[in-house]
This record gives structure tokens, sequence and C-alpha cells, in this order.
């Protein structure tokens, strides 16, 4: 099916639109699965208590207009580290133009968490959401409320000019490591690898770290090394949990940069050693080693930064 977009706007509501917002409400909350259950008692209280709703709260909804002509209506409300979608409502004339899709998008730049509420057996509404990227969040009776998470992608847009690389104490910028590493690496402060903008896997995964805290996400951090030398080819990453999902959240590995989605740890842990695996020659998987690590100590070189990791849980990758 092809989609004609149309331009429109939107306008903080006046009181002209209370009696539009309130019609609007009362279809949306009072359904056909409702209705038919809702003795006129029932059907009363609720009709009576969403007009009393709007009387007080109209300012906060957007009207839309295509063309000077009302098109519909939306209202976000904050919902515990985001912001809840409370009402989105297109007249018929103005769906499938791309404007519901809009508006949501806007709102998604504008918060790292989105939700939205509906009734479960709105199969229309719940495959529109599946397709732009909402995800079942939690369910009450008959109301499924659902979830967009954009922290990761936030991440790493925010995090994409970052340069792989470190810089020493003096400021000297070094773009591969060499025999005199360990004297001349430190660890960066989150903040100090926003200014330098140039970091190595490790200072990148604590500015992930940085970034994430301020949510109520479930994160862990993982040193990976394969030990065949003073050195060794190592990488350290981050994984976040969500919504039953794990996300491994990858920036300064540019082959793989982005947000890989899995069902499990382990999976995830497997497929990321198979990724690194392929980077060495004669690979060996006996000797690739992994560790969940506790945030290290910033400042501290490269020798303490690895001390700190081999202090954490060891993680065994290949079974059997």
């Amino acid at each position: 099916m092809w989609v004609i977009f149309v331009e429109f706007v939107c306008t903080n509501a006046t009181k002209k639109d209370i009696d539009v917002i309130t019609s609007i409400k009362l279809v949306t909350m009072i359904d056909n699965v409702m209705d038919k259950k809702l003795s006129y008692e029932e059907r009363k209280k609720i009709e009576d208590t969403i007009k009393k709703e709007i009387k007080e709260n109209y300012m906060q909804y957007q009207i839309i207009y295509v063309d000077k002509k009302r098109a519909g209506v939306y209202v976000t409300v904050p919902y515990k580290k985001g912001v809840m979608i409370d009402e989105i409502y297109l007249f018929e004339e103005f769906r499938n133009k791309g404007i519901g899709t809009k508006i949501i998008n806007n709102i998604r730049n504008e918060y790292s968490f989105t939700y939205i509420w509906l009734y479960k057996d709105n199969k229309d509404m719940y495959r529109f959401l599946r397709r732009i990227g909402f995800m079942d969040y939690d369910v009450n009776n008959r109301i499924l409320i659902m979830r967009i998470n954009d922290i990761g992608p936030k991440i790493i847009k925010q995090m994409e000019t970052i340069r792989n690389g470190f810089v020493d104490r003096r400021g000297n910028y070094y773009h591969r490591c060499k025999e005199d590493f360990y004297d001349v690496y430190y660890l960066q402060k989150p903040q100090d690898l926003i200014e330098s903008n140039v970091g190595l896997c490790f200072d990148q995964v604590e500015l992930e770290r940085f970034y994430l805290s301020k949510y109520d996400i479930n994160l862990r951090t993982y040193y990976l090394i394969y030990q065949d030398g003073l050195l060794g080819p190592s990488h350290s990453f981050l994984i976040y949990k969500d919504n039953n999902k794990y996300y491994w959240l990858e920036n300064s590995w540019l082959k793989h940069r982005g947000i890989h989605e899995y069902e499990s740890k382990e999976s995830a842990f497997l497929d990321i050693a198979n990724k690194f695996g392929k980077t060495i020659i004669n690979f060996k998987k006996e000797r690739l080693k992994l560790y969940e690590f506790e945030k290290p100590r910033y400042g501290t070189g490269y020798e303490k930064y690895k001390v700190n990791a081999f202090n954490g849980k060891v993680i065994k990758l290949f079974r059997g």
C-alpha cells in the first residue's frame, strides 16, 4: 500500500477544543468490547470522569491540523524515566498519511524511553506499533503497554565521532598501540574522553557505562583477552539487559559498531568471541579468556586495568 505523506502542524489545545478532545477520549477509552460490558451506571461514571479530566487538563493536548482543518489530537504524560503517549488519534480521512508515524518519531527524538498503551485486541494498532519498533512491555487485563527504547542508538550517535586511539597524560595522540603502551596509556574519565574525542575500547566502555548509568538499566562490562604474549589482543565491551533481552552496545570495534540483540548473555558471549576469533591468525579458542569486571579506577594504566579485570568473574566461553 502506498502512503501519501502530508504536511501538518500541531498547536496547543484551547477551550474551544474541549468537546472534540472529550469525544475522542470517550471513543478510545470505551471501545466496542467495553461498551458491551458496561452498565449504564458504569458508563456514566467513566464519561463523567473523562469530561472532568479533559476540562482540567485540556492545555496538555496538542491539536493536529492539516490545511487548517482539525485532523486529530495527541497528548503525552511523564512515565517512569520517559514519556507515555496517552492519546494519539486521527480522524479517518487523515489516517495512513504518515502523520502518526511522524508524531511518534518526533516524540522518540526527545526521550530515550517512549511508552504507549492500547487494548490488547486492537490488532491493527499493535501491528503498526511493532512495525515502527515498539515492543511489549507490560500487560494488565486488557491494557497492553508497549515501549521503544532508544537509549542504545542515541549513545552510539553521541559517540560516533570518537576516534580509535588514546592520549597520554601530556595530551599526545597515539593512533595505535606500540611497545611503550604500558608506560604511556591511562584510562580516561568519561568527561575527558568527550573532550579528547580519542579513546580505546577501555575508555569507550566507561563512557557507555557513564551514559547508561543515568537510567535504571541492568548493565555489565566484560574484558576479552587472547593470551598469546605480553599484550595479547584484547577488547572490552558492555552488555545491558532490557525487557528480557540482552544488548551488546559496541562503538569502538568499527566493523560491529551498533546495537546487537540476543536472547541470552551466553549467546552474546559466544557471538562476540567468535567474531573476535576471526581477527586472529591461527586462533586457538582455549587461549581466549573472558572476565566480567567492575568499574575500574580512572587514571590507571593498562597493567592495573588488566588486574582489575582479572579480579572479576571468569566467564566460560566454550563448552567441552
